[in-house]
């Protein structure tokens, strides 16, 4: 195992403190100024109405502080609300508890938000690839014209996999780990969690297309046992996409008034029988020449 193919890092998690929400709140203080106006307004017509109209006694100067303290208190809860149901820019196909836990940030946040996308995002893919990989599912067949066609695109299986590989482990092992990181000096980014995550749950759908292609193409006989060692290639992303998702599930376990510093280890194993079938295209090469035209 190469030690760019696993990760092992020391993590920190974040969280806004109730100062730092105050801070955001006081972004809002041009619409607080227009709650309290309009709260105030409303609230002074219907006293004064039936001094105006119906010649009631003046209420005092009771009765205006307290419309002036209702006002007040009001308008803070409208603008409290308001800032709760808001959240982060590049959010805005996601759900509600993604938008919560992103705007809200309580402690390990940056661990729920990666959790929660990718086990919306990834969950209906997970049941497919493995309804795949089972033969749980119909995948129609179809065939090369010729065998020399076939032979082609059997010999570029290991160059796209090792291609969706490499992909993998840069998305897992380099970006995702990084961008799940808070520091002192800089705080996670909800958007960067989301454009990650988007990215893993495009590499599984083509970890699916690549098993399904594997299983749609009907092989000449000769190339029954190669063609065969081809498939479930695709495990070692899966295995690594898993691996993350319980690392983040341990994570969100803890107590956050413990330890908040964190160790883990992430790897990507080779997948199985990519020599073999190297030798098994050797072989049929040797031994096949005529029928392929080499």
């Amino acid at each position: 195992m190469s030690n760019e193919n696993s990760y092992q890092g020391k993590h920190t998690f974040s969280y806004k403190s109730i100062y730092d929400h105050f801070r955001c709140l006081l972004k809002y203080w041009k619409r607080w100024i227009k709650y309290v106006i309009a709260i105030f307004t409303t609230l002074l017509a219907i006293i004064e109405a039936p001094v105006l109209f119906l010649k009631y006694d003046h209420p005092g100067w009771i009765i205006f502080i307290a419309i002036i303290a209702a006002s007040l208190f009001y308008a803070s809860l409208n603008i409290l609300y308001v800032y709760i149901k808001s959240f982060p820019e590049g959010l805005e196909n996601e759900s509600k508890e993604v938008k919560k836990i992103a705007q809200i940030q309580r402690p390990k946040w940056e661990y729920r938000l990666a959790h929660i996308l990718l086990k919306e995002k990834l969950t209906a893919l997970e049941n497919e690839y493995m309804d795949v990989v089972k033969d749980r599912i119909y995948i129609p067949t179809k065939t090369f014209d010729n065998i020399k066609a076939y032979f082609d695109w059997l010999s570029s299986r290991p160059v796209n996999l090792i291609r969706m590989l490499n992909v993998a482990v840069k998305l897992v092992i380099k970006e995702f780990t990084a961008e799940i990181q808070s520091t002192p000096d800089k705080p996670a980014s909800p958007k960067s969690i989301v454009d990650i995550t988007n990215k893993i749950q495009s590499l599984y759908t083509q970890a699916i297309m690549f098993e399904r292609e594997s299983r749609s193409i009907e092989p000449p006989g000769q190339f029954k046992l190669a063609h065969e060692m081809q498939f479930d290639w695709t495990s070692p992303i899966r295995d690594g996409i898993q691996q993350v998702l319980l690392f983040l599930e341990k994570v969100i376990s803890l107590d956050p008034d413990g330890d908040h510093s964190i160790n883990f280890t992430i790897e990507f194993n080779p997948p199985v029988n990519v020599d073999e079938f190297i030798e098994e295209l050797d072989r049929i090469r040797i031994n096949d020449a005529d029928i392929l035209d080499i």
